[in-house]
C-alpha cells in the first residue's frame, strides 16, 4: 500500500450535465438534465468497463454510481410525467440508442481533473 493519498474526497457526489438530441418524427428533440453520481476512480472505471467488454449501458449499471437526476424528461411514468429516479427508470433511459455512451462520456469528464487557464 502506498504511503501517499490524494487530497480529494474518495467518492464525492458529482453533478453530471447531460445534453443531447434524439430524432422524433423527423425533428431533433433536445433533452437536457443533470445526473447525480458518485465519483469512481479511474482504475475502478476501467475494471468495470473491461468486465462488460466496454458496453456503456452494462458498465453504467455495474458501476452503480448514478444516484439521482434533476430535470429529466426523457423517461415518463404511467401518467406520462417525468419519472422519479430509480434503477428501473435509469435502465429505461439507458435503453435509448446512444444515450448510455453520451452519459458515460459526460460522467468521466465530470469526474476527471480539468485544465484551467
Amino acid at each position: 500500500m502506498s504511503q501517499f493519498t490524494l487530497s480529494i474526497d474518495e467518492n464525492p457526489e458529482v453533478e453530471v450535465p447531460v445534453n443531447f438530441t434524439i430524432k422524433q418524427g423527423g425533428v431533433d428533440k433536445k433533452h437536457a438534465f443533470t445526473l447525480l453520481a458518485t465519483r469512481m476512480s479511474h482504475e475502478e472505471q476501467d475494471e468495470h468497463m473491461k468486465a462488460v467488454d466496454f458496453n456503456y449501458r452494462l458498465g453504467l449499471q455495474s458501476m452503480d454510481v448514478i444516484t439521482g437526476w434533476k430535470g429529466q424528461r426523457l423517461v415518463l411514468d404511467a401518467d406520462k410525467k417525468p419519472a422519479e429516479f430509480s434503477p428501473e427508470a435509469l435502465d429505461c433511459m439507458l435503453s435509448a440508442p446512444g444515450v448510455a455512451g453520451i452519459i458515460f462520456v459526460q460522467y468521466v469528464k465530470e469526474c476527471n481533473a480539468k485544465a484551467k487557464n
